[in-house]
């Protein structure tokens, strides 16, 4: 993630979801923006975000619960062998939205 802060003063961030806002994505999302995290800034303003670290994908026709996903290159593709399909994540976008 980047942002921007004044250099002279102290900034804080914290990550998280927020009840009542945040909720995990569904089938039905498709092309549509989901609040799926919040920041709290104080003393910066995120202006991008890159995917890093492990991710958890579910897969909708079936339970299999893929762990440590890597969605570093934008879109993650694998075959869920309990319901006999594949599953993805393509074309991931997101924007900065103030509440």
């Amino acid at each position: 993630m980047k942002w921007v802060r004044d250099a002279k003063s102290q900034a804080y961030l914290n990550i998280q979801q927020v009840k009542g806002v945040t909720r995990d994505l569904t089938p039905d999302d498709e092309g549509k923006f989901v609040p799926v995290v919040g920041f709290e800034c104080r003393g910066l303003e995120p202006v991008a975000f890159h995917p890093q670290g492990q991710f958890v994908v579910k897969g909708a026709g079936g339970k299999k619960v893929f762990e440590e996903v890597d969605m570093s290159e934008g879109e993650w593709v694998d075959y869920d062998d309990e319901c006999g399909g594949s599953v993805s994540v393509m074309n991931l976008e997101w924007k900065f939205m103030k509440a």
